[in-house]
Formats: C-alpha cells, sequence, structure tokens
C-alpha cells in the first residue's frame, strides 16, 4: 500500500492507493471515499453495508458503479499494532469475524471476508471494526480464520505466533471451528493465500513465516488439542 498527501480547497486530504481501489480520506468532512478500479468490485461490499453491521463504517453514499461515500474512523489498524510490537488481544478479532459470518449462512457456508489482512482491522481506542469487503462472499468460515493467521504467520516470531493463534482460536472454536475442514483444505487455503499475495503484494513467504504454518495445519488428532490448549504443568 502507499500512501501521499494532496491538499484540496485548503484541506488535507489523505490518498491510499492499493491494487483494487483508490481511497481519498478527509478528516475534516469525516468522510472516506472509496473509488474501486474494477466496477465489480463494489457490489460484492455495498451488499455488506445493506446489511448495515455495526462493526463497520456507515455507508453514506454511492453511486452504483464504482464508488462509495463512508464514514470516517479516527483509528491505528492492527497492521500497525503488530509492526510496533504492541501486545494484542486477538479474541475481539475473532468476535469480528464470529459476527460477519452470522449475517448470512446457508448450508455450512457462511458470508466471509476473504481478505482478512491485518490492514483491514481498525482500533478507535475502544473497539475494533473491519472495512474493505470488496471481495466478501459466501464461504467457509474456516477460511477467514485461516487467512488470518496466516498473516499473522508471515508477520511475528514462533512464540508470539502461538500466542496469537491462542487468542485469537479461543474465541473462534465457539460454535465454528471445523477441524475436519481445517484439516481437508488447510493446503488449499495456503495456495489461494499465496496466490493472493503473490498477485497483490508480490512477496513471498519467509523461512519464519513457514514454519509458523506448519504450526497451523492440526493434521494429527492430537494437534489441536496440544498445541491451542497445552498441559501448563
Amino acid at each position: 500500500m502507499h500512501s501521499m498527501e494532496k491538499t484540496a480547497n485548503k484541506k488535507t486530504v489523505r490518498t491510499i492507493q492499493t491494487g483494487k481501489s483508490i481511497l481519498l480520506i478527509d478528516p475534516e468532512s469525516q468522510t472516506v471515499t472509496k473509488k474501486f478500479h474494477d466496477p465489480d468490485s463494489l457490489y460484492p461490499e455495498l451488499k455488506i453495508y445493506h446489511l448495515k453491521p455495526d462493526f463497520a463504517p456507515q455507508l453514506l453514499d454511492h453511486n452504483n458503479r464504482d464508488t462509495l461515500i463512508l464514514s470516517y474512523i479516527p483509528s491505528v489498524t492492527l497492521f500497525q499494532y503488530i509492526t510496533c510490537d504492541q501486545h494484542v488481544d486477538f479474541r475481539p478479532i475473532a468476535r469480528l469475524h464470529q459476527k460477519l459470518h452470522g449475517l448470512k449462512q446457508h448450508d455450512g457456508l457462511s458470508l466471509c471476508h476473504i481478505d482478512t489482512n491485518p490492514r483491514n482491522y481498525l482500533y478507535d481506542g475502544n473497539i475494533w471494526w473491519m472495512i474493505d469487503f470488496e471481495e466478501s462472499q459466501m464461504s467457509e468460515p474456516e477460511e477467514d480464520a485461516i487467512h488470518f493467521l496466516l498473516f499473522l504467520a508471515s508477520e511475528y516470531p514462533s512464540s508470539m505466533f502461538r500466542n496469537a493463534v491462542r487468542s485469537y482460536l479461543s474465541v473462534f472454536q465457539e460454535g465454528y471451528l471445523r477441524l475436519d475442514r481445517w484439516r481437508s483444505l488447510f493446503p488449499v487455503w495456503i495456495d489461494r493465500f499465496d496466490k493472493r499475495r503473490k498477485r497483490y503484494r508480490d512477496i513471498e513467504p519467509s523461512m519464519d513465516a513457514r514454519i509458523n504454518r506448519m504450526w497451523l495445519d492440526f493434521s494429527d488428532p492430537d494437534d489441536y488439542r496440544t498445541k491451542i490448549f497445552p498441559d501448563p504443568s
């Protein structure tokens, strides 16, 4: 993600350009204007905002083609917390995923975010918010969990990563985690994750990330219990 600042009408408007959209962030007017490079990306996100989730910015307006206007949330991203070595309680992030998945469910599938990048979670000093729903679709809820933890695997050393996984899964597992699906689809979702990272950011997994990933596969029947709930003795 590359950012720059420009001044328009004597107001400072911050412009953030990504592979999928351009954001014009205007703290003075308390708005964020999001223009999509691909107009088809607007509709999945628009569907989310029409559901009026309490964990996302408010939809203020749209042109039904390629642009949304959203409420501005003064905040810090989860990515900033992680890269500054700040202690993070990942249980609220798991609750955000549970809320999103609960908005729509059908035949074992749930409404999923898919792009669970730590940059898409904002902390305003009191609560966490979720943003950027242009890739949202019906999928298996474990996919959001695995993608999110794969992002963490790329940022954390092993000891911190394992504590982060335990924090997150201690909440996510409540009614959502199906270990049989996790085990069978884990290789598929890793491949999908790597292709997305390569396409949008040209990033290959580091050695530390590969080691962390091995800890996530839970292929042995006892892996989940011994890793996530280790015997304190």
